[in-house]
């Protein structure tokens, strides 16, 4: 297993790139145009020196993907969420993490912007297995 390292952080970002990137090898995405962001609100000084919220996104346009660092402000989807609050979650597999306490987390904290369950239908490579992949790296 590799080395963990620190959610949100740039080396996290980089393996998310890293998963999703070997996701596509052989898919094609030609035709598809669709943009994703996570947002974390409240990271720690550390992090964000400002207190400005952290984030991380993925655009595929024009047949290729761009994961990159920053809040992408005009996302087709957006989950916000208080760094804190999540990062007990981001350390665990879905299947870790399944229960009342996920499910009321999930109503308290999680703010989704824009059509989740259009982005899940697009069918893309990563949808429904990057979360775990990265769970396995987040210290």
């Amino acid at each position: 297993m590799s080395a963990k390292v620190e959610f949100a952080s740039s080396e996290w970002i980089s393996y998310a790139r890293q998963a999703i990137v070997e996701s596509c090898e052989g898919f094609d995405l030609d035709g598809i145009e669709s943009s994703f962001c996570e947002e974390f609100t409240d990271p720690p000084a550390h992090l964000s020196p400002d207190g400005s919220s952290l984030g991380w996104h993925v655009v595929v346009s024009n047949g290729t993907v761009l994961v990159g660092a920053g809040v992408l402000a005009d996302a087709d989807v957006t989950i916000t969420v208080p760094y804190e609050k999540v990062l007990p979650y981001a350390r665990l597999t879905n299947a870790e993490a399944d229960g009342p306490d996920r499910e009321e987390f999930r109503r308290n904290y999680v703010r989704v912007t824009g059509d989740m369950e259009g982005y899940r239908t697009i069918g893309l490579p990563w949808t429904g297995t990057l979360h775990d992949i990265l769970a396995l790296v987040t210290a």
